[in-house]
């Protein structure tokens, strides 16, 4: 994904985005974010060694479609699909 900068520039984009990265681009804490994702009312984090990382398709993705809550697994389990 890129980002234009200036005319006829563009800046590519990490595909991988950090905590503090999200927040800037909700425009709220750190701690709230992690209290989204705890909480699966947003994708879910990849877990690297220690770090946690998200992947910014998937972000930009949940902030265009509204921040939808994301499903658990027990909703789909209980919808009936088996």
């Amino acid at each position: 994904m890129t980002e234009g900068v200036g005319e006829g520039s563009s800046v590519e984009l990490p595909a991988m985005m950090s905590i503090r990265d999200v927040a800037r681009e909700l425009n709220c804490s750190e701690r709230h974010v992690r209290r989204l994702s705890d909480s699966e009312r947003m994708p879910s984090p990849l877990k690297l060694g220690s770090l946690l990382r998200y992947r910014r398709q998937m972000i930009d993705e949940w902030i265009a479609n509204g921040c939808p809550n994301t499903p658990s697994m027990t909703d789909v389990d209980e919808s009936g699909s088996s």
